[in-house]
């Protein structure tokens, strides 16, 4: 997701983001502000302030992992390149 921010944060401005994810605890993470976890933590700021730079709305929207067809194969396994 940071990734995404990242490279279309100015095409995005002033609208709101719909981000389907299968994962309850990054809804959680992203609708809190916080995580327990210090790594992740440190990318939650970084979304949540390039999305307020941007005056970008992230609405997560849970989608059950069976219905996530679009990102898993794309997404698994997949080393993130270093921020």
């Amino acid at each position: 997701m940071l990734l995404a921010i990242r490279r279309w944060a100015t095409r995005w401005a002033g609208y709101t983001v719909h981000a389907y994810i299968d994962n309850q605890g990054v809804i959680g993470a992203l609708e809190k502000g916080l995580t327990k976890n210090c790594t992740a933590n440190d990318i939650l700021k970084l979304i949540l302030w390039l999305t307020a730079m941007h005056d970008i709305t992230l609405k997560p929207i849970y989608i059950p992992s069976e219905e996530n067809y679009i990102a898993d194969p794309y997404l698994g396994g997949m080393s993130i390149p270093a921020l």
